[in-house]
């Protein structure tokens, strides 16, 4: 999918077809369209359990009965509830739950219009590694297709601006062979791909696992030779339009006291009931909740900023555009009796962990502790910056190129420089007078406000040998980069052809 231009009816629609989902799965299981003999059955069924429970306990049924009728409806809603169960917490319906509720969060916390669309195409992971099977080379793809030569690569087409990719990858040889054709695909196009890690790509079982390493310990998880082909694949190029966030984010509160069903009385999370007769959550295992991708959350952080900005670059920090905010709360009571709260990003992260995650290529979610915030402080893409002891500035100009901010400005700047070249072409009499129209056109976005983006920039247009009338834009940039004090320059090549 992506982040771009559009107007906001789309969401409208999406929105009441995610709602309706959950609903759907509720009606079939209770029986919401049940044909009238059916529910004359039904509720025979429960006169007969009543009269039964009376001749067994000598009770007389008359106007004060209610309260064994309540207890009997009481009794067929925990029957349900445990009968539902069995669906939402099965593996794959709660991966489709998360899919859905994942992307309802985004189109959710989107504000679409005229300047910023979101689309999306539905593709099982399965069905990318096909798409890729046995290509000499990726731009025979049907993803090339619909991504690059529908958008950057034709005439009047819109460029995609990110792609979010619902996806958990591992370390696995056919993992990293995906990985890495899609990111090919995002480099040529200029749209940064934002996913996630699977835990298994840090030898985990579960993120909970996080909690028990050490710095030093995550640092030396990828030395292994089982992880060679990840390695390879940082040290890429493309792998600077790739950034892989973690862990997952609760998608919604678990159905029960703090967040009710309508048509009964479903209690997905399990109840106890005070001195005062008061119902109160239990704890709850962790794998029944339903989680989303995180990359769902970054990607709504870029709409956020594009919408305030008109940029995609403030996604970090507290004040920066980086807190994600109102997340789901789970209150429970323990078996010792004390209250707590269930991270809603899985599982809690000391500075240390951040900081080696992020120098491992990753973008953590840091859950805010006692709160429903949480923040993505870094803006690490998955490329392992290049290093040159020698030449400071080489390695600060590397470290810069390996940001998601940094990747994103200099992907719309491409876009732009695409665009209108191509109108430019033509108009312009020789290179000279094109040269000085772009530099002219790039210059707007150089300044101090949050709006401009750039310190510095500067466009040389050189003739392409060879092609009368073709030409390469090269655009040297310094973006500005939040929390950062990097200044380099960064070399844009974008062709323009008639």
């Amino acid at each position: 999918m992506s982040a771009e231009q559009q107007r906001s009816g789309e969401s409208a629609v999406l929105g009441g077809a995610i709602q309706s989902l959950l609903d759907q799965a509720i009606e079939q299981t209770v029986g919401g369209n049940t044909r009238k003999d059916k529910a004359e059955g039904m509720v025979g069924v429960f006169v007969q359990s009543v009269m039964e429970r009376s001749r067994r306990t000598g009770e007389v049924v008359d106007a004060s009965y209610s309260r064994i009728i309540d207890d009997e409806i009481k009794r067929i809603d925990e029957l349900i509830s445990r009968q539902l169960n069995e669906v939402m917490h099965h593996a794959k319906f709660q991966k489709l739950e998360g899919s859905w509720r994942g992307l309802h969060y985004l189109f959710g916390n989107s504000n679409l219009g005229e300047n910023l669309r979101l689309k999306m195409l539905n593709c099982r992971e399965e069905e990318l590694r096909k798409d890729f099977k046995d290509l000499a080379d990726v731009q025979d793809s049907h993803l090339f297709q619909e991504i690059h030569q529908q958008g950057y690569g034709i005439n009047g087409g819109v460029p995609f601006g990110a792609l979010v990719g619902d996806f958990q990858f591992g370390s696995s040889p056919k993992d990293i062979d995906l990985i890495k054709k899609i990111s090919k695909v995002a480099a040529m196009s200029f749209a940064p791909f934002l996913t996630s890690a699977s835990p298994q790509l840090l030898d985990f079982d579960s993120w909970d696992q996080l909690s028990r390493k050490r710095r030093q310990d995550l640092e030396g998880t990828f030395v292994p030779d089982s992880y060679i082909e990840w390695r390879a694949f940082r040290e890429s190029e493309d792998a600077r339009y790739v950034t892989m966030c973690l862990p997952r984010t609760m998608a919604r509160l678990p159905y029960g006291n703090d967040n009710p069903v309508e048509k009964f009385d479903y209690a997905e999370s399990p109840r106890g009931v005070d001195e005062r007769g008061k119902a109160y959550n239990k704890e709850m295992a962790h794998d029944d909740f339903c989680w989303m991708n995180s990359a769902y959350v970054l990607g709504a952080k870029l709409t956020d900023a594009f919408a305030r900005t008109g940029w995609c670059t403030g996604i970090r920090g507290y004040k920066n555009g980086g807190l994600v905010e109102d997340l789901p709360t789970y209150v429970f009571r323990s078996e010792k009796g004390d209250i707590r709260t269930k991270c809603p990003v899985e599982v809690e992260m000391p500075d240390d962990q951040e900081k080696a995650l992020s120098d491992l290529g990753f973008l953590p979610l840091v859950y805010e502790k006692n709160s429903p915030r949480a923040v993505f402080f870094g803006g690490q893409t998955v490329q392992k910056p290049k290093r040159y002891p020698t030449d400071p500035k080489a390695e600060e100009s590397a470290e810069l190129s390996a940001r998601l901010p940094y990747i994103l400005a200099v992907s719309r700047i491409a876009h732009v420089l695409k665009i209108v070249g191509r109108t430019w072409i033509g108009a312009e009499a020789d290179r000279e007078s094109l040269e000085k129209r772009m530099n002219n056109w790039i210059n707007q976005f150089v300044g101090n406000s949050e709006k401009r983006p750039l310190l510095a920039a500067k466009v040389a247009v050189e003739e392409i040998e060879g092609r009368p009338g073709s030409f390469n834009a090269v655009a040297h940039v310094v973006p500005k980069i939040q929390l950062e004090t990097l200044t380099a320059s960064i070399r844009l090549v974008a062709r323009l052809d008639k």
